[in-house]
């Protein structure tokens, strides 16, 4: 599924969701057991929401659900998306605001 981006200049880097969460170091959901995603997945609204607020930008990462036309496919892409969004996720290291990430789960 070909990606496309309004801005030119911003370059994507797909990766798989076990290197981008080896390099990421997603933090678990000390908030609520049993989340998606081996338990790094913050939910967004309520208390939960109000944390991943508190946490610095370029740690926030979205799981959305997007549409290949044929199946779902689940992704987390880099900082607060809204649409099709199913959670949150934080991680350690930051990301870098000059590159689209896309990752498939």
């Amino acid at each position: 599924m070909p990606t496309y981006f309004w801005n030119s200049q911003i370059s994507e880097r797909a990766v798989r969701y076990e290197k981008w969460k080896r390099e990421f170091q997603p933090v678990p959901n000390h908030l609520s057991a049993d989340m998606p995603i081996d338990g790094f997945v913050f939910l967004p609204h309520g208390p939960q929401l109000e944390y991943v607020q508190r946490q610095a930008k370029l740690t926030v990462w979205s799981f959305i659900v997007c549409d290949d036309g044929r199946t779902p496919v689940w992704l987390i892409a880099e900082g607060f998306h809204y649409v099709n969004l199913m959670g949150y996720l934080i991680t350690r290291k930051e990301f870098d605001p000059t590159k689209c990430y896309e990752v498939r789960y």
